[in-house]
């Protein structure tokens, strides 16, 4: 054996700040709940934990899967190494640095967490993420493809986030199903969600600042509602949308332009959905389209049309 120095510092640590290995943080900015899979020991700085009456229930808590503490407390939990399904109460009442999430295992997911993650999204490319319903988060920061989504991932929600990618990386998720919310970065042609997702029927990509575009005659036939409310857009309608589809309406100010007498007069011949959302559209509409117009307030909807931009 070589030679080897052996050091012993005196004294003893006092700062309860400090983590020791293997735990991580929750910060939380109101009284909520955390819940995980599997179980964890758990300390609280600057609070305590507490119930439903908000009760203090002091400020250790061991081998759980569930803990609710008081506004402003810092909660430190052990056994970051299994941390495998994550939820909230979807309120974006506390937060979780990314940083603390490198050694995810796999099979994993995060359920109704709203405004928890922040941080580099880089952090999470080794993850095996199923389920990732985490708006709400602008301090999470990065691209799409630094995540570790599956492509078989159901349930995908990034609407608020920071995160920049180009609308064809969601091509592989196919299996993406009821509804789908883009980040604010996201940007590029919206027609990638055809006719391979036959469970997606709505598509949340409002409230951002990148430009979308394409051709929507070729969405999905199950799709029935797009909002993209405060978002830059062009669109077109080239093709023809099968009369077995749903209707799909169009909101938060879509701008067909000179396609906008085409995406009507198709849509007049669709399956009829839920009418108590309007269209709420741009474009250079002409008498060409009058009758479809009447057609489809026949069937129950309201359409605003404003003049192109």
């Amino acid at each position: 054996m070589g030679k080897c120095l052996i050091t012993k510092l005196k004294g003893v640590v006092s700062d309860q700040t400090l983590l020791k290995l293997g735990e991580f943080v929750v910060d939380f900015i109101d009284k909520t709940t955390i819940t995980f899979n599997e179980v964890h020991d758990g300390r609280v700085l600057n609070g305590y934990f507490t119930d439903n009456a908000g009760n203090n229930l002091g400020t250790t808590k061991n081998n759980s899967e569930s803990f609710t503490c008081s506004a402003g407390s810092k909660l430190i939990l052990t056994n970051k190494y299994g941390i495998i399904n994550i939820s909230c109460k979807d309120d974006k009442k506390c937060t979780i640095d990314t940083e603390y999430l490198k050694y995810k295992k796999p099979n994993g997911g995060f359920y109704q967490c709203n405004g928890l993650l922040k941080g580099d999204a880089a952090n999470l490319k080794n993850a095996y993420i199923n389920t990732f319903q985490c708006e709400s988060c602008p301090d999470l920061v990065g691209k799409l493809s630094d995540i570790g989504l599956q492509t078989s991932i159901k349930y995908l929600k990034l609407s608020g986030d920071s995160i920049t990618c180009d609308l064809s990386e969601f091509a592989k998720f196919t299996d993406l199903t009821l509804e789908v919310s883009l980040p604010m970065y996201a940007s590029g042609d919206l027609s990638v969600f055809n006719s391979n997702f036959s469970k997606l029927n709505t598509i949340w990509a409002g409230y951002a600042v990148s430009q979308i575009y394409g051709d929507l005659s070729k969405l999905s036939p199950t799709i029935s509602y797009v909002d993209v409310t405060s978002r830059p857009n062009k669109f077109s309608w080239k093709g023809t949308r099968p009369s077995s589809a749903k209707i799909c309406v169009f909101s938060g100010g879509a701008d067909f332009g000179d396609d906008i007498d085409a995406m009507l007069i198709n849509q007049a011949n669709c399956q009829n959905t839920n009418t108590s959302i309007p269209f709420i559209l741009r474009g250079n509409r002409t008498s060409a389209s009058d009758e479809a117009v009447a057609a489809l307030q026949d069937k129950g909807f309201t359409i605003w049309i404003n003049d192109a931009q």
